[in-house]
């Protein structure tokens, strides 16, 4: 079992290893069929490789300071519309290609 864990990251699939290792410690390994071990063992891998795809890129980004569109405040006196907000958080305008711009008064502009 510990030579397909070795393998696997040898591999350079972090996340099939520890499906692998958490099915091995769960003993499913043997109940699931080839093809449904597989599925699992690949959605996995691809959600590892997402996560730390965002972690990386979050990383790299040097945001002065962590927020996300739920801390926003959506009162009518700053302008700013909620559901506008909502659509830009899908990202739907990457996928379709959109240009996007943002713009904030100065009074919220930090000079460093």
């Amino acid at each position: 079992m510990q030579e397909i864990e070795k393998s696997l990251h040898k591999l350079k699939l972090p996340g099939m290893a520890d499906c692998w290792t958490s099915l091995c410690e769960t003993r499913r390994a043997d109940k699931l069929s080839l093809r449904d071990g597989l599925q699992l063992m690949l959605q996995t891998e691809q959600d590892t490789r997402k996560t730390n795809r965002i972690a990386r890129l979050l990383k790299e980004a040097a945001f002065p300071y962590p927020a996300s569109l739920e801390e926003l405040d959506y009162n009518t006196a700053r302008g700013v519309d909620a559901t506008s907000v909502a659509q830009l958080g899908t990202c739907e305008f990457i996928r379709n290609g959109q240009t996007i711009v943002i713009t904030v008064p100065l009074k919220f502009i930090k000079v460093l």
